[in-house]
């Protein structure tokens, strides 16, 4: 529970980081001068209830986002909150990893300020579910979703410690309403409940992989041979829980995708401990070489992933060499890379795998004043074909770094 707190300056990161987990933001927290306000990424389940009278809830004033959460991290409540920022210059609200067939998101009954534009302020546009718009000091209107006032009396049955009805009941939205948010939600609680209650892992593993509901589409069936791979990491299968984010990683259904599993399986080899992990999986580059290396390489690659694209900021500077986005994205053979040169230069472009490990110099030459073009083949220093993944390319100009990029190989 986040409660009562004021959190701000954090230049480089957001106020809030949430990664995979449960947490409740709520009461009067202020938010603000951060480089992003929250962020909550990774199958999190989270609850973002401000007080209903003064003093407010408020995230304001952040540089990017005041909030920025994965499709699969969307908030379960989300009220009562006053959001807003002095320009829309990024969008007061984010959603990240929106799947192609996906639901809106309900983030109605807050308070967005007097500047609000949501075509400008909640991004992508059309998601969202924000009307009414809160008046801070008067109460919501009554809930009308079965499926939530369902799920919210679980909620109640858990805070008051009665963690077998509280299971029933989440349960009983899965299997009443598996084609709504609160299914989803209800999955992860379950998975929560377990971590606090009986540890009957094996248990739930089962419920999951017979719950038919629980194949209803295909967001919720992901979701679903996620947590059966977190019951077997927390019933100690860390070679069978290994190899299921090798198969991601092999064959990543997106950049984001194989970045979290590369997260998860060094985060897996770590619980495995010392003497155990050279033993499961074939993927040698996951194996975190201490604690320390791993949560650096785990910030760098989430700080990468969400980087702000400035290339149509750079376009518009004049005397600035621009590394545009690789064509086609994700690939399979091969893939182009542009630049554009204002003056002749010394130019690098090098690409990296997602562990930092130098693949392939694509490009070391001098080249003129103006626009260019080079074309990765998936292959490495040595004359090999490089595995699916992620990778990132690295333009050097004169020496200086420039800018970096992320690509997708797919086979």
């Amino acid at each position: 529970m986040i409660q009562d707190n004021t959190i701000r300056n954090c230049s480089e990161g957001s106020g809030l980081f949430l990664y995979h987990t449960y947490a409740d933001i709520i009461g009067c927290n202020v938010i603000e001068n951060n480089q992003i306000g929250v962020t909550v990424l990774h199958n999190s389940n989270f609850n973002m209830i401000g007080s209903e009278d003064y003093p407010l809830q408020i995230i304001r004033f952040n540089d990017e986002n005041e909030i920025h959460f994965n499709y699969d991290s969307r908030p379960s409540e989300f009220y009562y909150n006053k959001i807003y920022d002095d320009n829309h210059n990024d969008s007061y609200v984010y959603c990240s990893e929106v799947p192609p067939i996906s639901r809106t998101i309900d983030i109605s009954n807050n308070n967005w300020g007097n500047m609000f534009n949501p075509l400008l302020d909640l991004s992508p546009s059309g998601l969202y579910v924000y009307l009414p718009i809160w008046d801070p000091g008067n109460p919501r209107g009554p809930e009308d979703d079965p499926a939530k006032s369902l799920y919210l009396t679980g909620k109640q049955y858990e805070e008051l410690e009665d963690f077998l009805t509280a299971e029933i009941i989440y349960k009983q939205v899965i299997s009443d309403y598996p084609a709504s948010d609160y299914a989803m939600i209800s999955a992860k609680d379950l998975f929560a409940l377990e971590v606090k209650s009986n540890q009957n892992f094996f248990g739930l593993k089962s419920y999951f992989e017979n719950e038919s509901n629980m194949q209803f589409n295909a967001n919720i069936t992901k979701l679903r041979n996620y947590l059966i791979n977190s019951c077997e990491i927390k019933m100690e299968n860390y070679s069978i829980a290994i190899e299921y984010f090798e198969e991601i990683i092999l064959d990543p259904p997106s950049v984001a995708d194989s970045i979290f599993a590369f997260i998860d399986a060094g985060y897996t080899y770590l619980l495995a401990g010392n003497g155990n992990r050279g033993c499961y999986g074939s993927l040698g580059e996951l194996v975190p070489e201490s604690r320390s290396q791993f949560t650096s390489k785990r910030d760098q690659l989430l700080n990468e992933l969400y980087e702000e694209d400035e290339e149509e900021f750079e376009n518009i500077i004049p005397g600035t060499a621009v590394l545009h986005n690789n064509f086609p994205n994700p690939f399979n053979p091969s893939t182009t890379i542009s630049f554009s040169l204002p003056i002749e230069s010394r130019i690098d472009l090098i690409i990296y795998n997602i562990k930092g490990q130098q693949v392939k110099t694509i490009v070391n030459d001098i080249f003129e004043k103006g626009n260019h073009s080079v074309t990765w083949n998936g292959i490495d220093e040595s004359g090999k074909l490089v595995s699916s993944g992620v990778y990132f390319y690295k333009l050097s100009v004169d020496g200086k770094s420039k800018s970096v990029k992320k690509c997708l190989l797919l086979k």
